[in-house]
């Protein structure tokens, strides 16, 4: 009898996954020399139904450990770029603002700088930082109309009750003298 087969197709996959999310105590089972390590090396039938030997478990168990810390120095290593790049970014962006507000007050004080005019004014033209909503909606063109077709359908004639003056008239009911002009 083969223990680690399952009897429909579905509860193989549902099980490999419910496998997967298994972490911490649980694992414990797995430790080298845990219980389930040496339930496989106790019983034939488990480790016939397991089709592995103790010896394979325990390396794998060593391996996983391994893996793991070679998963967190992964992790670091990229926090470390990460932050690294972020660091250069805001170098760029800060030497993108002086530049910026150098070559303004150039063109503005000094003619013979004119010829940053242009990159001033791509510069001026690029900035996301500053535009003003106004500004910002004035730049958007409204989309172009589409036409979607429709189908015409026959309306239905549902009795409707007729209102009541009870309902429109009580004390929460606004009537036309109470309104202001």
């Amino acid at each position: 009898m083969d223990l680690s087969r399952s009897r429909q197709p579905g509860d193989r996959r549902n099980r490999w996954k419910a496998t997967l999310g298994v972490t911490g105590p649980a694992v414990l089972f797995f430790s080298p020399g845990g219980p389930s390590i040496r339930s496989v090396g106790a019983s034939s039938k488990v480790r016939q139904a397991i089709g592995r030997t103790p010896e394979e478990l325990r390396q794998d168990r060593l391996d996983a450990q391994s893996w793991t810390a070679v998963e967190d120095e992964a992790r670091a290593l990229l926090n470390g770029i990460v932050a690294g790049n972020l660091v250069r970014h805001y170098r760029i962006g800060k030497t993108a603002l002086a530049v910026y507000s150098i070559a303004t007050r150039l063109v503005q004080r000094q003619p013979e700088h004119s010829d940053l005019l242009p990159h001033v004014d791509t510069m001026k033209r690029l900035n996301r930082f500053g535009v003003k909503l106004a500004k910002l909606a004035a730049h958007k063109q409204a989309p172009a109309p589409t036409t979607t077709p429709t189908t015409v359908t026959q309306p239905t004639a549902t009795p409707q009750q007729p209102k009541s003056e009870s309902s429109t008239s009580g004390p929460d009911s606004v009537t036309s003298s109470d309104r202001i002009a």
